[in-house]
């Protein structure tokens, strides 16, 4: 059968309006206006952000008769939507007040473009937690940790930084909540540094170092240290026992235990010479003692007669035994003093322990009339050679001349008289003499007839007097013999 254009046309025409009569409920004309008896406007959708189901096209047109009241297409009819956003209705332009709920009746005498109002609903974004690692510097997620959080589409996260011990959250930028749900914030954190650091007292003390949180130490963070004298007895930190193992969550610094070994010193002992105020060690009297390094030596000054020992100053044990404690001893200074009846006795003088007297220290004292016999102390005569121990007082030791003698040796031309100790020379033949008298054999001051003896000095015994008388012709010569006797 031969179907005619005009009729082809025709039966179109009917079906086009028949679909947009049951689409639309008699609104909706897909065709052009003029094509049809009654006047209409076109009616253009904008999605404004949202998406017709089927289609990339942003909007959709529909026609309705000019002037008369006619039902929008609903969202679901239109196949309209808008991930995380709800349809709140049409407004006249894209950020507009809503004029038209969904379905709502519209009358307009003109083309009109209404655009869609969306109102956006909570949708979800992930928050991750990255923990730095301990062997690099890459990053480890802590999963357990992770965060499903909502926020409004479009608006910023609301991320926030966890706190982990010995960590520190790096600076982190908040994001823009997506629509799909896509949004992801990740914060990482980077661990804390501390630096290992090392006291000890003795050896040779290891290099502080940085580390991570959560460092382990090894053993050869932890080295066996050495000193002559001690032993080493491992490291602490805040009063325990650190070992490997130990994990680093801070500033750690560790502390060499050490105990003292036995180790020797030795005390000298020094007297104060008696010339001269250096000193002399007493190499007998040397001690080698025992104590532990680096606590006090316990050196005791010995008794010494005669001598004081000085201020000394314990010393602090070293651990290679060369500690040495030095003792000086100062002689104790005495004085000599003398004391006698009779004569000049010497001034008093100090004298250090161990002095010995010498002659110079025991003068002989003279006075007339008596004869000096020596010094002495505590009743016993004392002699040069004597030391002295203490303080001393020396007495002279007197005897009294009482009596004179004479008997003619030889010659007889000079007789002499006594008088005690006054003696008259008169030679046998009278003249102007000149005299000259002699007491064993040494001539004495006197040129004249009459001469005294000195009795400083004498003692008991036999003396030879000899006088001699010389005029201008004559010279005479007599000898007698002095008995002294005393008390």
């Amino acid at each position: 059968m031969t179907i005619s254009k005009s009729w082809f046309s025709y039966i179109t025409r009917a079906f086009a309006l028949s679909l947009c009569t049951a689409l639309l409920l008699n609104f909706v004309s897909c065709s052009d206006s003029s094509s049809s008896q009654d006047p209409k406007v076109k009616i253009v959708l904008d999605a404004n952000g949202g998406a017709f189901s089927g289609t990339t096209d942003t909007t959709r047109s529909v026609f309705i008769k000019k002037n008369q009241a006619t039902p929008l297409p609903t969202v679901d009819e239109l196949g309209l939507s808008y991930a995380n956003h709800e349809f709140t209705g049409w407004a006249k332009s894209q950020q507009g007040t809503v004029e038209y709920n969904d379905g709502a009746d519209i009358t307009s005498s003109t083309d009109l473009t209404l655009y869609a109002q969306w109102e956006a609903v909570n949708t979800t974004y992930t928050v991750k937690h990255l923990l730095q690692n301990l062997q690099d510097d890459n990053y480890t997620e802590d999963e357990e940790a992770a965060e499903q959080k909502t926020g409004t589409y479009g608006t910023q996260t609301a991320a926030a930084a966890k706190t982990y011990e010995g960590y520190t959250a790096q600076t982190f930028e908040q994001k823009t909540i997506q629509a799909d749900g896509s949004t992801v914030v990740e914060i990482k954190y980077n661990r804390n540094t501390y630096t290992i650091s090392y006291s000890s007292a003795y050896g040779q003390v290891p290099t502080e170092k940085t580390v991570k949180y959560g460092y382990v130490l090894t053993a050869e963070d932890l080295p066996v240290l050495s000193e002559t004298g001690y032993n080493f007895n491992g490291w602490v930190f805040a009063g325990t026992s650190i070992s490997a193992g130990y994990t680093v969550k801070g500033a750690v610094t560790l502390t060499a235990q050490w105990q003292a070994a036995s180790t020797t010193y030795t005390v000298k002992h020094l007297r104060q010479n008696l010339q001269d105020d250096d000193y002399t060690e007493d190499e007998e009297a040397r001690e080698e003692k025992t104590g532990k390094s680096g606590t006090q030596t316990v050196a005791v000054a010995k008794t010494y007669e005669g001598f004081t020992a000085k201020t000394f100053a314990q010393a602090t044990i070293q651990a290679d035994g060369s500690t040495v404690i030095e003792i000086y001893y100062d002689r104790n200074t005495y004085t000599v003093s003398y004391s006698s009846t009779y004569g000049e006795p010497p001034a008093s003088k100090p004298v250090k322990y161990g002095y010995v007297l010498s002659a110079a220290d025991l003068p002989n004292l003279t006075q007339t009339n008596y004869s000096f016999k020596g010094w002495s102390f505590d009743g016993a005569s004392i002699q040069a050679g004597y030391k002295v121990k203490g303080d001393i007082t020396l007495t002279a030791q007197w005897q009294a001349v009482t009596g004179f003698d004479l008997t003619l040796l030889a010659g007889g031309d000079v007789s002499i008289t006594a008088d005690g100790n006054t003696f008259t020379a008169t030679p046998s033949v009278a003249g102007t003499y000149t005299y000259a008298w002699y007491i064993n054999a040494e001539q004495q001051a006197c040129s004249t007839n009459t001469f005294t003896l000195d009795t400083t000095g004498m003692t008991s015994g036999y003396y030879t007097l000899v006088v001699t008388a010389v005029s201008d012709s004559i010279q005479s010569t007599s000898s007698y013999q002095i008995t002294v006797s005393g008390e």
